[in-house]
């Protein structure tokens, strides 16, 4: 079984459970979600490139390259927490911004 049919498979027993009634009384707490799914294999995520809009976040519906030049600190905080992968020409214009690139 592939990494994707495996993360599918966690999803639809997930959501199995979560709808066995009309409202969940005892939903997991985020701790218990995010303890499961780092056992499970991640599913890749999308590279960003500038034209990309943000689809999270408090940028959401932006464009990568208007947050780059708004919010550096939103970007540099990305990278902190390998949120999201980007392309090379998105890394440029974050260097040409002096966005820091290391994570720390």
């Amino acid at each position: 079984m592939t990494s994707y049919e495996t993360k599918l498979d966690h999803l639809e027993a997930w959501l199995e459970w979560s709808h066995e009634e009309y409202f969940v009384t005892d939903p997991p707490s985020t701790e218990d979600i995010l303890a499961q799914s780092s056992r499970s294999p991640a599913m890749p995520r999308p590279v960003m490139d500038l034209q990309d809009e943000f689809n999270f976040g408090k940028h959401a519906g932006s464009r990568l390259e208007a947050v780059i030049d708004s919010d550096p600190g939103y970007i540099e905080w990305l990278i902190a927490n390998n949120v999201v992968p980007f392309t090379r020409s998105a890394v440029a214009h974050m260097d040409e911004n002096d966005i820091e690139m290391t994570g720390a």
